[in-house]
């Protein structure tokens, strides 16, 4: 009893109490910190795995996320080491293949997500790989576009064979061309069986993207300028001959002193009758020789087999036009 009312105990009591509390507290201070730091870092994995999956290299991925390049090559590694001996191997090997065919564009931390949480077993990207490497499933760029029609496309290897070593036939040509360029895509490769080569180009129409339009013209002594249009802009006769205005002039003038030739290729906007009545006002020479001459009897059997004795008469052609 004199101990419990000794001053000097009580004090001592006291202090044990608020220690107490305060590990206590530290203890669920550092179980949240705990915490949180974990969901930064499966987030940090998850944004590392998708990088990787869209096919950045390590120093790139390190330049994104801010990391040393050793850290990221680090953290990937960790995240591929795998079990020697899954029990259910022959499922999730299929599951994995099925993943595939169900989606061209699955990421490979989707896959181990996937299987995690299905299988309660983890899988690393090597093991990922190896699966991908028994079911010969290559990774390509997606593309979109229409194939080139079988009968089109030995007359368009021979015409190019033709041309291969005659580098003066279009020394003073401005070739031009209107291409379509995805944005806010998630990933640009998609995986494709052997059996299925062709799989990576998918028709506009049905797979719609979110996509601008560039226009540019290439020629031997440089480049035009790149004209962009905007996602809700239509390329019409109007716009067409604007930028020819704008874009192609200059460079002709620059680069040959409009001593050179437009190609282009038979699409509506290139032929309406607006463009070609403008394109005629502002003299630029559209180089339609090209498309003359490969009509030309002399090609009946294909360009391989025209008679090299009519090149020169080709060539005072094409300049002459």
């Amino acid at each position: 009893m004199d101990r419990l009312r000794d001053p000097t105990s009580n004090h001592r009591r006291w202090r044990r109490l608020q220690l107490l509390e305060l590990s206590q507290n530290a203890l669920l201070l550092h179980s949240s910190l705990q915490q949180q730091w974990e969901e930064v870092m499966a987030h940090q994995n998850d944004r590392l795995f998708v990088l990787h999956d869209e096919g950045k290299s390590m120093t790139e991925i390190a330049e994104i996320v801010g990391m040393d390049r050793r850290q990221v090559k680090t953290i990937l590694e960790s995240l591929t080491k795998t079990h020697d001996y899954h029990p259910q191997w022959p499922e999730i090997k299929a599951r994995i293949i099925e993943m595939h065919r169900e989606n061209k564009e699955v990421l490979t931390y989707k896959i181990i997500k996937e299987i995690k949480d299905k299988f309660n077993e983890k899988v690393g990207l090597h093991c990922v790989a190896r699966v991908r490497e028994e079911a010969d499933v290559n990774r390509k760029q997606k593309k979109y576009g229409q194939f080139v029609r079988e009968p089109n496309r030995e007359k368009r290897v021979n015409w190019a064979l033709a041309k291969k070593d005659e580098d003066d036939m279009f020394t003073n040509v401005f070739f031009a061309d209107e291409a379509s360029v995805e944005i806010e895509n998630v990933s640009p490769y998609v995986w494709v069986f052997a059996d299925d080569p062709y799989s990576h180009i998918s028709q506009r129409v049905k797979h719609p993207q979110r996509e601008v339009m560039i226009w540019l013209a290439i020629s031997m002594m440089g480049a035009t300028q790149i004209k962009i249009l905007g996602p809700k802009e239509n390329i019409n006769a109007e716009v067409y001959v604007k930028i020819v205005e704008e874009y192609y002039i200059p460079s002709a003038k620059k680069l040959y002193g409009n001593r050179c030739r437009l190609a282009h290729d038979n699409a509506r906007v290139h032929t309406a009758k607006y463009t070609t009545e403008k394109l005629a006002e502002m003299g630029v020479q559209v180089n339609l020789a090209i498309r003359l001459y490969y009509n030309r009897p002399i090609f009946e059997n294909g360009p391989a087999n025209a008679v090299m004795r009519d090149r020169p008469r080709v060539i005072r052609f094409i300049n002459e036009k």
